[in-house]
């Protein structure tokens, strides 16, 4: 940084850090690009990833499996919206006749247009108490285009 480079490399630079601390090293990060200097990141971490990167290249076992900027590749990847209730508020009824997921303690969605669903659930007096809506994220999206965690 000290020759004002136009370009700078930085391999995992936030791992170990506390939360606090990536935050703070993101801004950094932020501020750098403000400059119109290039930064070329490689992070395990995705949040961080989505956070800080225009373009990203998903890499596994060496090989790069898809590239893009994070909201093309999420746009490409994933149509649905994960709709999460706890198990106690809707009825296995109805959970059944629409193929709704059942886990441990909530109800799973998966919904193209959520105002449709959840005047499905309202109409069928399913209370939106504790209503989760999740999009998805690039941790989704490795973990489908790879079919598992990341790699040590």
């Amino acid at each position: 940084m000290i020759n004002d480079p136009q370009i700078i490399f930085l391999d995992e630079p936030t791992t170990g850090l506390d939360p606090h601390a990536r935050r703070n090293f993101w801004q950094l990060i932020k501020n750098i690009k403000a400059q119109n200097k290039t930064v070329v990141l490689t992070t395990h971490y995705m949040d961080e990833a989505e956070q800080l990167c225009d373009d990203i290249v998903i890499m596994d076992l060496g090989r790069i499996i898809e590239a893009g900027t994070p909201h093309e590749l999420l746009a490409k990847h994933f149509e649905d919206v994960f709709i999460y209730l706890p198990q106690a508020q809707v009825s296995s009824e109805l959970v059944n006749e629409h193929g709704w997921n059942q886990l441990a303690d909530r109800i799973e969605i998966t919904s193209k247009n959520v105002e449709k669903t959840l005047s499905l659930l309202m109409s069928n007096n399913v209370s939106l108490d504790g209503l989760h809506v999740k999009s998805a994220n690039l941790d989704d999206l490795f973990l489908k285009l790879t079919g598992h965690s990341l790699q040590a």
